[in-house]
C-alpha cells in the first residue's frame, strides 16, 4: 500500500508540474490576431483542452533575448497570464526575485515562488527556470514601468544578481500581451 502512494504522489507531481508546459511556436502555433507590433499565435493542446496565446516579439525559438516572457493559457476553467523566466550562465544565482526598471527610475519588483523553480546543469552552463502565473495585482504596475521605456532588469539570487536590458520590441510586446489577455478581443 505505501508503495502505491508513493507512486500516486510521484505521478500527481508529475502531472501537476506539466500541466502547463507550451507548445513550440515555431511549429504548433496559428497566428491568431495582428497587433500594432506583432502577432499573437494561438495553440490548442486536444488533449489537456488548454488554449495558448504567446506574442511573437517574446518567443525564445523567434529571437527572444530577454530572460523573461509572458504568454496566455486558458482553459473551460481557467484563464491567467504566466511568467516564464529563463537564466543561464556558468555559476548559480539562486534566484528569488526580479526588478524591472524604466529610465524615468520608475521600478517593479515581485518574488518568484521558489517552489516552482527549475534548476540544472547541462554542457557546463546551469540552468534556472520558472512557468507559473503572474500575479494580477502586478500587471498594471508592470505595464505602467514597460511604459517608461529604456527598460533594465535585474534577477537577484542568493548568490549575486545578473542584469539585462530588454529591448524595445520585446518591451511592447510585454505590453501588448498584457493588453490583449485584458481585452475583450481575449476569448475566455
Amino acid at each position: 500500500m505505501k508503495t502505491r502512494s508513493i507512486l500516486l504522489s510521484v505521478s500527481f507531481f508529475f502531472l501537476s508540474s506539466c500541466i502547463f508546459t507550451k507548445p513550440s511556436l515555431d511549429k504548433d502555433y496559428i497566428p491568431y490576431q495582428e497587433l500594432e507590433f506583432g502577432t499573437i499565435y494561438r495553440s490548442f493542446d486536444v488533449f489537456r483542452s488548454i488554449y495558448f496565446y504567446e506574442h511573437s516579439t517574446l518567443n525564445k525559438a523567434l529571437g527572444n533575448k530577454s530572460p523573461i516572457s509572458l504568454y496566455i493559457f486558458n482553459t473551460d476553467e481557467d484563464s491567467g497570464l504566466r511568467l516564464t523566466m529563463r537564466y543561464v550562465g556558468s555559476n548559480w544565482l539562486y534566484v528569488k526575485y526580479i526588478t524591472v526598471l524604466n529610465s524615468s527610475g520608475e521600478k517593479v519588483t515581485w518574488y518568484f515562488d521558489e517552489s516552482k523553480m527549475k534548476r540544472d546543469v547541462n554542457n557546463g552552463s546551469v540552468f534556472e527556470t520558472y512557468d507559473n502565473r503572474f500575479p494580477k495585482n502586478i500587471y498594471d504596475s508592470l505595464k505602467e514601468v514597460l511604459e517608461g521605456g529604456g527598460i533594465q532588469m535585474r534577477l537577484y539570487g542568493d548568490d549575486g544578481y545578473k542584469e539585462y536590458t530588454i529591448p524595445p520590441d520585446e518591451t511592447k510586446g510585454l505590453i501588448e500581451i498584457i493588453d490583449f489577455y485584458e481585452t475583450p478581443l481575449f476569448e475566455r
